[in-house]
């Protein structure tokens, strides 16, 4: 069986990718929650070119043969892209042979945990103050979640996180686990530090992404790691398994953070699954 024809559906914010095989038969895969339609453009260029006539349910071999044949391309879109095409084969492998993707990948959850997250801080009235950072985790909690991940303001005023971190495990760190994600906005080591203390003081379940360098030197946040007790959460931002791996045995995180959308899909999120489980 083999993939006929590849069509992407996009625009800015959110796009698709539809696999048509020679028999007829479908899958659907999602490419992008931003800037979609540039991503959707260097699938066409990118990744097309090398999958059309290729066996479809032949994932893995095709989804690595990609990366080797294009890597002087930008890896972070090329990665969207190649997720795209990636869950398409995962959702038409599934449709033949009439399963969920989770029963082809062996699953046998019938609930997973999940948590609350905020989006950043603003001054018009949202989550405006640490005040509002706790009636808003308050009402998580009504809504019956068991846990809450706080993303601060994108200031990056490390004693104002800080009062945010303790004001919030005040008020329902009794009951509910929390998580703080900066979102790379604190300005210094000694900001992340800072903040990082105050997750101590409060219990806090992870600590991600502190400071601006992106969320990539494995040497910096194994420093902050050796100060501190709060585990740490990185590698949204470090794409592909080799570097994934790399920050691990650097020492730079406790947690490996995978999303398929910029990990090479479906295929690309199990193989840093397994290299955590490893570890």
């Amino acid at each position: 069986m083999k993939i006929k024809s590849l069509e992407t559906f996009c625009n800015q914010y959110i796009g698709f990718v539809r696999v048509t095989t020679d028999g007829g038969s479908q899958g659907w895969g999602q490419v992008s929650t931003y800037n979609a339609d540039i991503t959707c453009d260097i699938f066409h260029r990118q990744v097309a070119k090398w999958s059309l006539g290729a066996e479809a349910l032949d994932i893995d071999a095709l989804v690595a043969l990609i990366p080797e044949r294009e890597h002087k391309f930008p890896g972070s879109y090329l990665m969207r892209a190649i997720t795209g095409l990636d869950t398409a084969l995962w959702d038409l492998r599934g449709k033949l042979e009439k399963k969920s993707v989770c029963e082809l990948l062996g699953g046998y959850r019938k609930r997973l945990p999940a948590y609350a997250s905020t989006y950043m801080g603003d001054r018009q009235g949202g989550l405006s103050s640490k005040e509002a950072y706790a009636d808003f985790a308050r009402h998580c909690f009504d809504l019956g979640y068991r846990a809450f991940k706080v993303h601060g303001w994108s200031e990056g005023n490390a004693r104002e996180e800080a009062e945010n971190v303790l004001h919030v495990a005040a008020a329902v760190g009794d009951r509910m686990t929390l998580m703080l994600d900066p979102a790379c906005e604190l300005r210094t080591f000694a900001d992340a530090l800072y903040v990082g203390r105050a997750c101590d003081e409060a219990g806090y379940f992870w600590y991600e992404d502190p400071f601006r360098d992106g969320g990539t030197s494995a040497f910096a946040h194994r420093r902050l790691r050796e100060k501190l007790k709060t585990p740490l959460l990185i590698t949204e931002h470090v794409r592909g398994v080799e570097p994934k791996a790399d920050f691990v045995l650097a020492g730079g995180t406790d947690m490996l953070r995978v999303d398929p959308e910029y990990d090479m899909g479906i295929t690309g999120a199990m193989k840093h699954a397994h290299l955590a489980e490893a570890f």
